[in-house]
């Protein structure tokens, strides 16, 4: 800290001194320990800072208040739960293996090739952060696969991944191959999504994909689709080999292997703690 006697033309540095903040309040009793205080500045009865109250405060005594920083990007957060923040990966899997699906072959055969998934591994919102599939290719394709996230109705595009160029795919049985998506995207719990793989350059009936989808049925919550002729047909008893990489964000309850992150400030933001606790 350092301080000016006048008015800020010349700075003091004491060294040894600590900033402290006297909180007040026009109640009885202040907030509580653990309780978020904003700033009011319609009312000079009340001067608080945001932060987290560390001590409990009255008209006449001083509080500890940590300060805190505000993260953003959530959605239907409720105003002063707290939340928490959750350790440990989740994955949505089937590799179950059996036939192949031709990806940019030609469009009356085969143009793309997809999933649904419900999103219900967790109690709270996640981040998808890669997708593993099984890949194949005939002789040798010179563009790149990509797959996109999609909501349920197929045209509403959520999410891209990284490129995987052609050159590196195996031909033969196929080979995983996983599609990070550098910009993980938040799913929300019981939501149900698509993904599509798909190549970015042009068809051929020479130099084009597969990927390995299993008919056994095994994953309950999604079905392999086939777009043909611009129409994505459902194949009910048939999915993608997958596996989807979920990094647990946000959960309103502490759990095993939880730390606790904050409290809503709003809908859509977190009041943080600086302090591991």
């Amino acid at each position: 800290m350092i301080y000016s006697y006048d008015t800020g033309t010349n700075w003091t540095d004491p060294g040894d001194w600590d900033f402290r903040f006297n909180v007040y309040t026009s109640y009885v009793e202040g907030p509580a320990p653990g309780n978020i205080m904003i700033c009011d500045d319609t009312d000079t009865d009340k001067l608080a800072y945001t932060g987290f109250a560390i001590t409990t405060a009255t008209t006449t005594n001083n509080t500890d208040v940590q300060f805190s920083d505000v993260l953003g990007g959530f959605n239907g957060l409720s105003i002063g739960t707290t939340y928490y923040l959750k350790n440990t990966l989740n994955f949505i899997e089937e590799t179950g293996i059996g036939s192949n699906a031709t990806i940019g072959y030609n469009t009356s055969t085969n143009d793309k090739a997809g999933q649904t998934f419900l999103f219900d591994t967790n109690s709270g919102d996640s981040l998808l952060k890669s997708i593993t599939l099984k890949v194949t290719k005939s002789n040798s394709p010179s563009d790149n696969l990509v797959v996109k996230l999609y909501a349920s109705d197929k045209s509403t595009l959520l999410a891209t991944s990284d490129l995987i160029a052609g050159s590196t795919v195996d031909t033969g049985y196929g080979s995983d191959k996983t599609f990070v998506f550098s910009n993980p995207y938040r799913l929300i719990y019981g939501t149900e999504y698509f993904f599509e793989i798909e190549r970015d350059g042009a068809y051929g009936i020479t130099h084009f994909y597969s990927v390995v989808y299993s008919s056994s049925g095994s994953y309950s919550d999604g079905s392999l689709f086939k777009l043909i002729n611009s129409v994505w047909t459902e194949y009910s008893s048939s999915d993608l080999y997958m596996i989807l990489n979920i990094d647990p964000v946000i959960y309103t309850s502490a759990g095993v292997n939880s730390v606790k992150v904050g409290r809503a400030i709003s809908a859509t933001e977190l009041l943080i703690y600086q302090l591991a606790i």
